[in-house]
């Protein structure tokens, strides 16, 4: 499996910005509502193709622009998805890696 080495989440939900470089094994670990799911969610939409694309809800309320933007580096390339819901959506997962999810209920 093609690891992650780093993700960038802009304007998604919550997370106004944030960037992290998650290892081959990775953990979130945090209070409740501060966010991990939103991580999770916007890595998922980002690589899976089942995952629903982002709508205007889950556009940052604080970002003026309402531009959602995520991307992840892998070892030989870069996805990326950038909207502004709902007139755009760019999207670009060619070569995403392989993803499973688990309900939380499992997690």
């Amino acid at each position: 499996m093609t690891p992650l080495r780093r993700v960038s989440i802009q304007g998604y939900r919550a997370a106004r910005e944030l960037a992290f470089e998650p290892g081959s094994l990775c953990a979130l670990v945090g209070e409740a509502s501060s966010g991990k799911s939103t991580v999770l969610t916007a890595i998922w939409t980002l690589l899976e193709a089942a995952a629903p694309p982002p709508t205007i809800d889950d556009a940052s309320r604080a970002s003026q622009s309402g531009r959602i933007h995520l991307e992840a580096e892998l070892e030989r390339k870069t996805i990326f998805l950038d909207a502004r819901p709902p007139e755009t959506l760019n999207l670009n997962r060619g070569g995403a890696p392989p993803v499973l999810f688990l309900p939380a209920h499992l997690r």
